[in-house]
């Protein structure tokens, strides 16, 4: 058998890694940014691009810093009869906290917003957390 010479495998390398994008595709600004207001998409899964994430959890409590996050992502499973505290500072970009429950999206908090959130809006029962955002500089912590 013959061997292939480095210019061709490289080559051969390069046709591969070209085709597995084009086939996978990759999200655009523009793709979150139809996502951000599709609540059937919100409700329905997760997309996302995280950059700069940093995640930690101890106990009840849940730490995220993110210093760029664009998509769809589901934070934590809640019972909204349990006392929950959510604290979320939104530094930059399109950035909004939902509640899902099957279809249901109940939007939380959306936009340049610092502070506690309350969830009196919303009927008591189990919910999905989600952070839906466009290239959005944030950090929350829940306790619950």
């Amino acid at each position: 058998m013959k061997k292939l010479s480095v210019f061709r495998r490289l080559l051969l390398s390069f046709i591969c890694l070209i085709l597995c994008v084009s086939v996978c595709g990759c999200l655009t600004t523009a793709d979150y940014e139809l996502m951000y207001d599709d609540n059937v998409k919100i409700a329905s899964g997760s997309t996302n691009l995280l950059v700069g994430s940093v995640e930690s959890s101890l106990g009840d409590v849940y730490n995220w810093r993110c210093t760029s996050f664009s998509g769809v992502y589901p934070i934590k499973n809640i019972n909204t009869d349990k006392a929950i505290k959510l604290k979320v500072d939104v530094e930059e970009g399109k950035f909004k906290i939902v509640a899902t429950d099957g279809d249901a999206v109940y939007k939380l908090a959306e936009g340049d917003f610092d502070g506690e959130i309350d969830f009196a809006s919303i009927p008591k029962g189990n919910f999905v957390i989600k952070a839906v955002g466009v290239e959005a500089k944030f950090s929350l912590k829940i306790n619950s």
